[in-house]
């Protein structure tokens, strides 16, 4: 059985999905701090 890391597509797929939950995060992270922001100045 070949291992998976010679695959060039399931190494796409896993590099992709490791930079989109990055992405993902810094969005979350980004939107409380505008809320939290929002909310103070008001």
């Amino acid at each position: 059985m070949t291992s998976l890391w010679s695959n060039v597509t399931f190494r796409r797929l896993f590099f992709g999905r490791i930079v989109t939950n990055v992405v993902d995060s810094l969005y979350v992270i980004s939107t409380m701090w505008l809320v939290h922001e929002l909310v103070y100045v008001l």
